[in-house]
């Protein structure tokens, strides 16, 4: 029986190495499929269908991994001061483990949700254009929306049915309701993940290149999904990813753009109010109950390193990390200190701190709004499923889209030849094709340096 077992484990394992190699051929071939896949991976593929290697890897992950391989070399104009403090992030999660500081576990999630989802964003953009990634996301999560309003109202996720029966799945594979209403979370495992994901994606939906209207529409589908989330970090967040868009965008929005948006913003309020306060009073205690757990979370902060994990962290039979007796983290910033020290604590607040800072200065393009927009989510919830691996490509593009903005602006002055290109933002300076890093339109691998000249362009239930 054994040998049974031993024999169908390796003959998965060879249908698994065919069908990659497969996909790194298509990958290499068509670098916009890779890209595409990748960003479905995230969307529609739960988080508990990963592959066990030592620890358990992601679908997002594991795709990822391997888009990332396909869509090599790219050329960068050169390092981010962004990327040395990642990097540096990350180099701290893996010494950690090697001086006895840290778990497996931890090390290897920053590597491969962490590392990968940044790597991601500052790859995809480069070798297939910062405008294509915004437009392939806006249509993704707009599907995602819209399915995630049809789970409302059918009652049905279709995702929890796609189970294992694995530890992972018994954590997020099942559905929540509050105060009687089910609470629609997609592929996502968490309404509170989906939430935040869909926050994410409201900035490059409304900087897409699609119509007008169409664009509205959009973050129409993604405002109704967040309501019902019932999340108030979800809710939130998309506010603030809405607002702080047409702030600091405004140059590149339309007047009708930004007057309807602010109009239906103040409609879907008054209709959206009554369901959400009323659903919330039917919680009960269940949603103050919830803030006073992250009140009580504050209390760990002392429990903070320096560097590696608190003195208070305790790794339960099951394998599960835990500090002080909670059953879980509530807030990425206090599980960040807890799990990695201070030092990682610090690292991320300057990266940031470096975004808030362009926002402010009006030099923000829209992935670094999505990334400055979500300061609840980091206060309140854990880096939990695809949210965790999605906010790191975010901030990946961020830097990306940032970086070749200063490039860009340097390039004009010198006299770089130029073309242009009109989008719902109006006519666009942008990069001849292969400018960027010097490589051509299209190589034997596929499309390659085709960069655009951005112009501000379950236990975490608690929420």
């Amino acid at each position: 029986m054994s040998k049974l077992l031993e024999a169908d484990t390796f003959a998965l394992f060879l249908a698994a190495v065919g069908l990659a190699s497969l996909a790194y051929v298509c990958f290499r071939h068509w670098p916009r499929l890779a890209g595409v896949s990748w960003l479905l991976v995230v969307a529609f593929v739960p988080y508990w269908l990963g592959v066990k290697i030592l620890i358990n890897i992601s679908p997002a992950s594991a795709v990822g991994l391997l888009v990332i391989a396909a869509l090599l070399p790219v050329a960068f104009s050169h390092v981010s001061p962004a990327d040395l403090l990642v990097a540096f992030l990350i180099l701290v999660a893996v010494v950690a483990l090697l001086l006895g500081y840290g778990t497996l576990t931890t090390a290897v999630l920053a590597v491969v949700e962490w590392g990968v989802g940044y790597t991601l964003g500052r790859v995809m953009p480069l070798r297939l254009g910062v405008e294509w990634v915004q437009d392939t996301v806006a249509v993704i999560f707009t599907v995602v929306a819209f399915g995630a309003v049809l789970e409302f109202l059918s009652g049905v996720n279709p995702f929890v049915l796609l189970a294992f029966g694995d530890s992972s799945y018994a954590v997020w594979g099942t559905l929540q309701e509050r105060g009687g209403q089910l609470r629609v979370e997609g592929a996502f495992g968490h309404s509170i993940a989906l939430g935040a994901s869909l926050a994410l994606a409201v900035p490059l939906v409304l900087a897409s290149r699609f119509r007008g209207w169409i664009r509205i529409g959009m973050v129409l589908v993604i405002g109704l999904a967040s309501v019902f989330t019932f999340s108030r970090i979800g809710i939130g967040c998309v506010l603030i990813g809405l607002l702080l868009t047409l702030v600091t965008q405004a140059r590149h929005l339309a007047a009708r753009i930004r007057i309807t948006l602010l109009g239906l913003l103040a409609t879907g309020a008054v209709f959206a109010a009554p369901l959400v306060l009323r659903v919330f009073a039917q919680a009960g205690s269940e949603a103050t109950d919830s803030s006073a757990y992250r009140r009580d979370l504050g209390g760990l902060v002392s429990q903070i390193s320096l560097f590696g994990l608190s003195p208070s962290a305790a790794i339960s039979p099951d394998g599960t990390l835990r500090f002080a007796g909670f059953r879980s983290i509530d807030s990425a910033v206090v599980l960040l200190g807890l799990t990695y020290g201070a030092i990682a604590v610090l690292t991320v607040t300057a990266l940031y701190l470096a975004g808030v800072a362009c926002t402010v200065t009006g030099r923000a393009t829209p992935a670094t709004v999505s990334v400055v927009a979500l300061l609840p989510a980091y206060l309140s919830v854990a880096l939990i499923t695809q949210y965790s691996i999605f906010l790191w490509f975010c901030t990946g593009l961020a830097v990306t889209s940032q970086q070749l903005r200063t490039n860009g602006d340097e390039r004009a002055r010198q006299g770089v030849q130029r073309r242009t290109l009109t989008s719902s933002y109006g006519p666009r300076p942008q990069l001849a094709a292969g400018a960027v890093g010097g490589r051509s339109a299209r190589s034997g691998a596929g499309e390659t340096g085709r960069t655009a000249w951005v112009r501000g362009n379950r236990d975490h239930d608690h929420a």
